[in-house]
């Protein structure tokens, strides 16, 4: 699950936050209090945008989704979009990726000009 951990790792690196620790609980639990403290403290709403997440590794799609889950799903804190290529919908139809598709509320498919 080094994939994983690397996802992570990118996404605190983004907000900002400093962690030296590979462990994925450790990594999940610290994103997660940062959004609830931008989302309640700061009033702030977050938003996660993976592009090119058709390039994801499978167990990435396999644990993504518990970034998302808030207070028993209660709570919409962490919205998430994923941009990539047509296989994207391909890799969400695998059956560890099935947790993460169960979440997906609208899918669009865009088409270039030619």
């Amino acid at each position: 699950m080094v994939y994983l951990a690397v996802t992570y790792r990118q996404i605190i690196n983004e907000m900002g936050i400093d962690v030296t620790s590979n462990s994925r609980a450790l990594l999940t639990k610290t994103i997660k209090q940062e959004v609830v403290e931008l989302s309640r403290g700061k009033k702030m709403q977050v938003l996660l945008v993976i592009d090119e997440a058709s390039l994801l590794p499978l167990p990435v799609f396999a644990e993504l989704h518990t970034l998302t889950q808030f207070e028993n799903d209660s709570k919409p804190f962490l919205p998430l979009i994923l941009a990539g290529q047509n296989n994207l919908v391909d890799n969400l139809r695998f059956r560890d990726s099935l947790p993460l598709a169960s979440r997906v509320v609208a899918k669009k498919h865009l088409q270039g000009n030619r």
